[in-house]
């Protein structure tokens, strides 16, 4: 799945809703920016940037 979005931000809010598990790629054009990857979900749930 690929979405276009304005930032980061709602790059992650996005994520959040779409996905339950995984790791999403955050690109600007050709370059990869950063990977998100959901961790701890089953209790406080946090994002971990690579």
């Amino acid at each position: 799945m690929i979405f276009d979005v304005p930032d980061l931000r709602t790059a992650l809010i996005v994520t959040d809703i779409v996905m339950d598990s995984g790791v999403a790629e955050v690109w600007q054009k050709d370059r990869r920016l950063a990977s998100v990857r959901r961790a701890n979900r089953e209790r406080m749930p946090f994002w971990q940037v690579d």
